[in-house]
């Protein structure tokens, strides 16, 4: 940076909106939301019934699929989702899937010093 450039500006961290991924999070029954974001999604709900169910849907077609393309030899995954990260065991996502699916063994790297 130069003299006469501006630092950049930090922005606050805003609890007290609610947030899509926290919101997601609160539907998948993760911890990493906060009240304003679990309220509204028990509002929604209310409203929408189907919204929590079609959120774990969601997931589960996630997990169908990585599994599918990784039995396909796919080997690579890029998760472009701006969600939050989930526990494994809550809602298992690309990562956990490939790398613990049923071709899990040929995929991963022989470990150092291993013979061939």
């Amino acid at each position: 940076m130069t003299s006469d450039e501006e630092p950049p500006r930090i922005v606050p961290f805003d609890t007290g909106t609610p947030s899509a991924a926290r919101i997601y999070d609160a539907y998948l029954g993760g911890r990493d939301h906060f009240p304003v974001d679990q309220e509204f999604a028990e509002r929604v709900m209310r409203e929408i019934p189907t919204a929590r169910p079609a959120a774990l849907a969601n997931r589960a077609c996630l997990g169908r699929m990585v599994r599918w393309l990784a039995d396909q030899g796919i080997e690579q995954f890029i998760d472009l989702g701006a969600g939050l990260p989930m526990r494994a065991v809550q809602a298992p996502g690309a990562t956990t899937v490939a790398q613990h699916g049923p071709t899990a063994d040929r995929r991963k790297p022989p470990s150092p010093g291993a013979r061939s």
